[in-house]
This record gives structure tokens, C-alpha cells and sequence, in this order.
């Protein structure tokens, strides 16, 4: 599960079990290591949510679960900043099981997938949902073209959706595909084992326009990193040894601001006799395929981190561990280094869109740019200021002048409508 900055600075995440009823929670978590339980599901209103949340300019967080619900089998929901939670849209089975977190696309609309259930065999569908609840499944997997979709999307810069899928595919070894809004579907790469297997995480696109993701397993048994050019071509970046570099990469990777990716790998490790096979291992790699270990868990500090990290905008890298700690898990930083930066809320907009720059320490702000073009601002704390997309702003890095200092955005503006 991956952690996402809220408006306020905190980082915000689910549990897949505990609280109340034992059947999982959302929680917010302070940078000094404070959490708040904002909601303990009590399966009416959804159960085991094991995915991470996505956020929209507001500060609402959106959400599934996997099980719970009026079927039984999982829900969608949203939830305030305040832990009002509001139950969207319960799964029956037919239209699948949600185990991906959303994506929020550019037409206001929610993106997700679920691991069965569709009209093809029960491999697996994605699906469109409005923020009132209202439920389109755009695609079907046969196990042809996939199944079992265990990761969320991602949006490019031209519209287009972008996931895989863990399984099946021509070669048995899971794909990667794409999709528009409209539904239109289409394979890109299906994976043969040798370039990997199982690919649970997502994809995300570089700022070069490639896609890069890993496989839990393949290569040499134990996993990869890949990049799936514009193309279509996959490219092996790295295949892990499952000994000190760390083994089965289960989590969308992450692109900071220094332009390397980071990632976890849940085995592998240097700590085998607290851990059999390893605890985990922190990586980063480069674009070249270049991988430096940059941690490796011991369970004192958590073991085996099966999802991805988030760089939070003070420059540090925060991640969970499924274990570990006082045996039931962690939330972890990981500081390398690099220096504070902005980000938007949501990534895209059009002219006169009000939107939201998260940032860390903000104070003194004088100037609010996109791509060049002066936007009017209000700053409202110290961690968020709220701005209005400029017209005749192109697409772009959107750049924050504060106490004198530059803050960059690290992914791109897309300004919509042209």
C-alpha cells in the first residue's frame, strides 16, 4: 500500500486489518511519526482496504476495499480529510473485485481495476467511476489480453490510461496495455518470463515519456525492472538476484526529483536470519538500469514492503512495511538527500481550474508560474496554496517563489483544452 500527501502535509493510507472490528482502516500520519485512526471500516461500509488512496484539489481522498460492502465483495468510498467516509459503490461480483487504488482522470472521472469478475471468463475488468458512484466497466479481460489486474493506472500526458495485467496473456507471464476513456483497448507487451513475470505493480511514465514498472518474479526467478517505450518495445532494465539487491518487486515504482526511480523489493537482503529469504530491500535505479541498495530491512524497522514509496514534497521518500516494528508493520523515511519541491493537485486542469500546490515550509510566497505564465495564488498554509490555472498557460512546470527561493513542480502541468 502506498501513502499519499494530504493537504495538510500529513501522509494518508489504509490498513488492510485492526481497528474497531478488525476490518481494516484510513489513517493519517504526521511527518514526526503521530497517526490518527480516521476511520475503522465495520464491513457494511466496505472491509480490508488494501490499496492506497487517491486525492483530489479539495483534500477528499477516494478508495476501495476488497471485500465488504452490500455483496460482500468490495466497495468504493470516499472520505474527508476529517474521516467523514461515504460509501460510493459496492461491488456485486459480476463487475469485479476492487484491489487497485484510483486514478484521477481529466475528464473528473475515477480509474480503477478489479482482479476478477467482467464478461470474459472472470479474469479481471477496468472500470470508470463518477464521484457520485455511478459504475462503467470499459474492459473486460479474456486472459488473452490478461488477467487478473492487481495495479492501478496511470494517465499519460495524451489522455491515454496505462496498467498491466499479472497474468495470463499469450505467453502466461501477465501484460501491459493501454486504454482510453472511450474504452478503447489495446496490448501492448506481454511479458514471457524471460523479461518478467506477474507484473502486480503499476506503471508510471517517466519524464522522458517511457513507461517503467516491475515484475514480481521472472528474469532470473526473482523479479525485474522494465521500460516499455512509446513503441511498445520492453526493455529489461535490471533483473534482481534475490540475494543482497533485494527479489520480488511488488510496488509501482516512483520517479523523484533527482530523475532516478525508487522502488522496494519485498525478499532479499542482507538480514536472512531474522528474515528467511530477506526482509526487503529500498533500491534506486537509474533510467540506464543502473540499481544502488539504498536499505536493507532488518524487522526492526519493518520487513517485507510490498508496495511502493512516496516522495513527499520536503524531499524525503516515506513507505509502509507489511510487517515488522512490533510485528504488525511501519511507516518508514528514507532521507537521501534531496532538497523540497512542489506538487499539484491534481496534475492536470484547464484555464481558470482552481487547483491545489502541495508544498513543505511554505511561507514569504511572491510568485506562482505555470510553464512562465503568472497565476493568482492564496497561500493557505504552510504545507498548501491554492491557485488559479492562468489563461494562455501552456504545459508544463509549475514554479513557486518562496523566502526567495525556487521550488519546481516534478511532474509536468498538463493544461487541458488546448
Amino acid at each position: 500500500m502506498s501513502l499519499v500527501q494530504g493537504i495538510d502535509g500529513k501522509l494518508y493510507g489504509t490498513t488492510n486489518t485492526g481497528g474497531a472490528s478488525n476490518y481494516g482502516t484510513v489513517f493519517a500520519i504526521n511527518l514526526r511519526g503521530g497517526l490518527t485512526t480516521l476511520h475503522s471500516f465495520s464491513n457494511t461500509d466496505g472491509s480490508n482496504p488494501g490499496a492506497g488512496l487517491a486525492m483530489v484539489a479539495d483534500g477528499t481522498l477516494y478508495g476501495t476495499t476488497f471485500s465488504g460492502g452490500t455483496y460482500g465483495v468490495g466497495t468504493v468510498f470516499q472520505i474527508t480529510q476529517s474521516g467523514d467516509l461515504t460509501s460510493l459503490y459496492s461491488f456485486s461480483g459480476s463487475d469485479g473485485l476492487p484491489v487497485s487504488p484510483l486514478v484521477l482522470g481529466f475528464n473528473g472521472m475515477f480509474y480503477g481495476t478489479t482482479a476478477v469478475g467482467g464478461s470474459s471468463g472472470d479474469h479481471g475488468t477496468i472500470f470508470q467511476i463518477s464521484p457520485g458512484g455511478t459504475l462503467t466497466t470499459l474492459h473486460s479481460f479474456s486472459g488473452q489480453d490478461g488477467a487478473d489486474p492487481q495495479a492501478g493506472l496511470v494517465q499519460a500526458a495524451n489522455g491515454e490510461l496505462f496498467g498491466t495485467a499479472s497474468e495470463d496473456g499469450q505467453n502466461r507471464a501477465g501484460t501491459a496495455f493501454s486504454i482510453r476513456p472511450s474504452g478503447t483497448f489495446q496490448e501492448l507487451f506481454a511479458f514471457d518470463n524471460t523479461d518478467g513475470n506477474t507484473p502486480i505493480g503499476g506503471l508510471i511514465q517517466g519524464t522522458d515519456g517511457n513507461l517503467y514498472g516491475t515484475t514480481e518474479y521472472g528474469g532470473t526467478s526473482y523479479g525485474t525492472v522494465f521500460q516499455i517505450t512509446a513503441a511498445g518495445t520492453a526493455v529489461v532494465l535490471y533483473t534482481f538476484s534475490g540475494g543482497a539487491d533485494g527479489g520480488n518487486p511488488t510496488g509501482t515504482l516512483v520517479q523523484a526529483t533527482d530523475g532516478n526511480f525508487y522502488g522496494t523489493t519485498q525478499s532479499g537482503g542482507t538480514s536472512t536470519i531474522v528474515c528467511p529469504g530477506g526482509c526487503g530491500t529500498i533500491f534506486k535505479i537509474t533510467s540506464s538500469g543502473a540499481l544502488t541498495t539504498l536499505y536493507d530491512f532488518d524487522n526492526t524497522h519493518g520487513a517485507y514492503p510490498a508496495g511502493g514509496l512516496v516522495q513527499h514534497t520536503d524531499g524525503n521518500l516515506y513507505g509502509t512495511t507489511s510487517s515488522g516494528g512490533l510485528g504488525d508493520g511501519t511507516v518508514f523515511r528514507l532521507s537521501t538527500g534531496l532538497s523540497s519541491f512542489v506538487k499539484t493537485v491534481p496534475t492536470f486542469g484547464l484555464a481558470r481550474a482552481t487547483i491545489a500546490i502541495l508544498g513543505y515550509g511554505l511561507t514569504g510566497v511572491t510568485s506562482v508560474t505555470f510553464n512562465g505564465t503568472p497565476a493568482a495564488f492564496t497561500l493557505e498554509s504552510p504545507t498548501a496554496i491554492r491557485a488559479t490555472v492562468p489563461s494562455g498557460a501552456t504545459t508544463g512546470t509549475v514554479q513557486v517563489v518562496a523566502d526567495g527561493a525556487t521550488l519546481s513542480s516534478n511532474v509536468a502541468f498538463v493544461v487541458l483544452g488546448g
